[in-house]
């Protein structure tokens, strides 16, 4: 008996978990994403009322065989109404499904059809791998000689030079009969990689945290899924940039300025703490749009080292000239991505032209210019008033311009 229960249990374990799959993918696909509360690595995700296992024959509420009133030999009764709320007037309980972020990350990519990242972003990076030792070559340590090979070689030379007796066998391998096992080098594509994520904390963020905290959760569980080992660092800037832990990354809005160059100068130190040849770098940007001092002017070095006088952490990197966006951090970076939220008029550098416009503006015009950059400089803009309108799927359309095809 307990081994038919225990099939029941599973089928009924496999039931819930179907169902859990398939809220979560309705959700995604209805782009009401934005109703998942992430904790942690786990999401919980509200999913239709299953309802549990119970008797099949009798009165649902007795409990079952054996219980409540009654003798052996009494008549069975089976008439007894229900007494719930007719259809429609109560409300719902929803159960929920929980999802580790590998889990949430392969339903989103079934949902949306995402290509894998290492084909997307993955570039040129290799690492080297030593595979087993299936190559030959002329040279190498006695503990190497491949028997087989060897003894094959030296019967041609026997043959081909006449010396061979097939009545007196014997072959006796020479120095250039000697053949060696070697380990071939195989390169596969690297599967480290490394996050920056680098959030604009002035005052005027303060009412799309929690969008910009979905969008790089999700994010996160996506790239996760497509390397091995991944390391991440949680940046803020306002008038100067500081790195934090992931937990505090969504804190309070500072109120300051904001200084984009300042977060671009802290992000670039730290890919520079990780070789270009192994690991596979993302910069993940949410910003109001303010990219006020994007370009480095002679001035503009001027004023940040007076001003390091007073906060020495202010300006340590501000030795670069120029747009660091484009002279270190693309051309370094897998990805640069970046989502641009309550969008905020600001002026910005370009070239030698001061324009007024959005950072997207700024990353529209740069990609006008060298049209190759569009491969991995990759942006979505939302006005304040559109991302009150079903936030998800503007969390969903970020997602797929981020990483969908092309």
């Amino acid at each position: 008996m307990s081994h038919h229960i225990d099939q029941d249990a599973g089928r009924f374990r496999d039931k819930i978990e179907r169902a859990a799959k398939e809220g979560l993918k309705r959700y995604i696909e209805q782009g009401s994403i934005d109703i998942l509360k992430p904790h942690g690595n786990i999401l919980r995700v509200p999913i239709r009322r299953l309802q549990i296992p119970r008797f099949l024959y009798g009165p649902q509420d007795t409990g079952g065989v054996g219980q409540g009133d009654g003798d052996v030999g009494d008549p069975f009764d089976n008439t007894q109404k229900g007494h719930g709320k007719e259809h429609g007037d109560s409300g719902s309980d929803p159960q929920y499904g929980e999802f580790t972020k590998q889990e949430a990350a392969a339903i989103l990519e079934q949902a949306l059809s995402l290509p894998n990242l290492q084909e997307k972003y993955g570039g040129n990076l290799q690492t080297k791998k030593e595979s087993k030792y299936t190559g030959i070559r002329l040279t190498g340590p006695e503990s190497l000689r491949h028997f087989k090979r060897t003894f094959k070689h030296a019967l041609k030379r026997a043959i081909a030079s006449g010396e061979y007796d097939p009545k007196h066998p014997l072959i006796i391998p020479v120095r250039e009969d000697k053949r060696y096992r070697s380990a071939k080098q195989k390169e596969f594509p690297s599967t480290d990689a490394v996050i920056v994520y680098l959030l604009d904390s002035s005052g005027s963020t303060e009412h799309v945290l929690g969008f910009m905290k979905s969008v790089f959760w999700w994010a996160d569980a996506f790239i996760e899924k497509s390397y091995e080992n991944v390391h991440r660092h949680y940046l803020r800037y306002d008038a100067t940039a500081y790195e934090v832990s992931g937990d505090k990354l969504f804190g309070s809005v500072s109120g300051g300025g904001t200084s984009i160059v300042q977060g671009f100068l802290l992000a670039a130190r730290i890919f520079k703490k990780y070789p270009e040849e192994r690991f596979n770098a993302f910069l993940i940007h949410g910003t109001d749009g303010d990219c006020s001092g994007l370009e480095i002017s002679l001035d503009d070095l001027a004023a940040y080292h007076r001003m390091n006088n007073v906060l020495p952490t202010l300006a340590s990197d501000t030795h670069v000239q120029g747009n660091i966006l484009t002279s270190y951090l693309i051309p370094r970076c897998s990805a640069v991505l970046t989502c641009e939220a309550q969008a905020s008029m600001g002026m910005y550098m370009f070239g030698k032209r001061n324009i007024a416009g959005y950072y997207s503006a700024a990353l529209e015009d740069l990609v006008k210019q060298r049209t190759a950059l569009n491969k991995k400089l990759k942006w979505t803009s939302y006005e304040t008033n559109a991302l009150q309108r079903e936030p998800g799927k503007k969390i969903m359309k970020t997602l797929l311009k981020w990483f969908g095809p092309e």
